[in-house]
């Protein structure tokens, strides 16, 4: 999974460093809250953004739900201009440890992507909804084919 701050960067040249620099702790918080409910683990940090790790891609989708519940809840009480919107991505597959980060088309795919989503917007790949099948009462809605860079299927 990795998630995106959106616009964190029109918001850091309008609000300032110190205040973007809060809002991103903010960010990190509600996405450390996710992963502690669903047994995800961190792999790292991205700036403005993180990359996640899950043994089930059920734990991965409800994480995300939870990512987006938190910014509505964190929503509701900032002031209009510090605003949040974090878009995700989802993808499951093999992949390889590599000092402790994580590697392999899996990946890459997963953040193609959450570069695909929208603000507010929790993208997943065909494999996760097709491997989730049932198990779980999502309801998941077609945003259509799109071609991923560097990516052939």
């Amino acid at each position: 999974m990795f998630t995106d701050l959106v616009g964190s960067v029109r918001m850091r040249d309008r609000l300032g460093d110190d205040v973007a620099d809060d809002i991103g702790v903010e960010h990190d918080r509600i996405v450390n809250d996710a992963l502690a409910s669903t047994r995800g683990r961190l792999v790292k940090k991205l700036g403005d953004g993180a990359l996640a790790v899950f043994e089930s891609s059920v734990d991965a989708v409800v994480a995300g739900q939870h990512i987006h519940e938190a910014v509505l809840f964190y929503n509701r009480h900032a002031e209009d201009d510090r605003q949040i919107s974090v878009r995700i991505g989802i993808n499951a597959g093999e992949i390889a440890i590599d000092n402790g980060d994580v590697i392999g088309l899996p990946v890459a795919v997963a953040s193609r992507v959450c570069g695909k989503a929208e603000g507010g917007q929790l993208l997943v790949t065909d494999t996760v909804r097709s491997r989730i099948g049932r198990r779980a009462r999502f309801r998941f809605l077609s945003v259509g084919m799109h071609t991923l860079t560097g990516v052939d299927d």
